[in-house]
């Protein structure tokens, strides 16, 4: 394996969707083969389904039980009815569901929210790492708030106002997403660092691209992946006996195998035979951001749209060109 061997697969790609382009010239289509590596790969990547852990199927008693006779519950249950309901013989799943339809209309005493928070602490702490962790965050985020709000209905011919509250997820900027033309300007700056940039600069390039492939596909399938452990994923994410190449991951929604386009399949294992480490990348992210932020910088469409980073990588891109969404819900 060697750097040519990078630089032919990535050619071959370019040359691919420059041929596209003399039959389909659509910006769109262009971005896509770009992130997705191949001009034949499905546009449309849905998310992965999955079934709820069985951790999350069990009634939700057993743990409630637990958290309320612990020592740091006690300061939020003490006053009862305050406190958030007992489950009953609701699921996990269906009591989590419930207690957030009962904050959307307006549940917003003091002592009942502390109790919530107390609750999901708990479960952050309690659930096994196998299990579907991803799960809380889809219902109740980590860094969160909650913002008052109002609806309009119309009840037998009059209209009324009726207060809700919505559970917001609290980002920084850098999180907020970019369009997709923008994104895959990254990559196309990423690509052409690796062809025509110097020898030793060429790794951390090629390592570069590899990790926002990553981030990609982990952002189109909706699997909340810490950056961390994604820079950290093995080699052996790569090993398939299929007949269509996919990335292994051991995600916070338990392991999933990310189906991939043949040319990213192969930039990953010609990074990973690079070296003698049992990880893909064998750079660290600081090294890594290097020849990420020359890319950023080298793409007109990122000016005034803020900082851009490996986090905003993560997520899912949009086809609002030329602007970056401000709230996620």
């Amino acid at each position: 394996m060697s750097a040519e061997e990078i630089r032919e697969n990535l050619q071959r790609l370019v040359s691919d969707i420059e041929k596209d382009k003399e039959y389909f010239s659509c910006f769109k289509r262009e971005a896509y083969s770009y992130m997705i590596g191949n001009t034949k790969f499905p546009y449309k990547i849905l998310p992965i389904s999955y079934t709820p852990s069985k951790y999350y199927l069990d009634p939700a008693y057993h743990v409630f039980d637990e958290w309320h006779e612990s020592t740091e519950s006690e300061y939020v249950t003490a006053r009862g009815r305050d406190s958030i309901p007992h489950p009953g013989d609701l699921s996990l799943i269906n009591y989590l569901n419930h207690l957030s339809i009962l904050i959307y209309n307006n549940e917003n005493r003091l002592n009942w929210k502390k109790s919530l928070f107390s609750f999901l602490n708990y479960l952050r702490e309690d659930v096994p790492h196998s299990d579907d962790k991803n799960l809380i965050e889809t219902i109740f985020p980590f860094k969160k708030k909650l913002k008052l709000d109002y609806i309009i209905e119309r009840k037998n011919g009059e209209f009324t106002k009726t207060k809700i509250t919505h559970i917001l997820k609290k980002v920084e900027l850098e999180d907020h997403p970019i369009d997709i033309v923008l994104y895959a300007d990254i990559i196309k700056g990423l690509i052409d660092q690796c062809l025509y940039s110097r020898p030793n600069a060429l790794h951390g390039a090629a390592e570069a691209l590899g990790f926002v492939w990553l981030c990609f596909f982990s952002a189109s399938h909706r699997l909340m992946y810490p950056l961390k452990e994604l820079h950290d994923v093995h080699t052996s994410a790569l090993d398939t006996n299929k007949k269509e190449p996919f990335v292994r991951l051991e995600t916070l929604a338990g392991e999933q195998e990310l189906p991939v386009s043949a040319t990213i399949y192969e930039h990953l294992k010609l990074l990973s035979a690079l070296h003698q480490k049992p990880t893909i990348f064998s750079m660290s992210l600081p090294s890594l951001r290097r020849p990420f932020n020359t890319a950023v910088k080298k793409s007109s469409h990122a000016v005034g749209l803020g900082k851009v980073t490996f986090r905003t990588m993560l997520a899912m891109p949009h086809e609002a060109i030329g602007h970056r969404t401000k709230t996620i819900l």
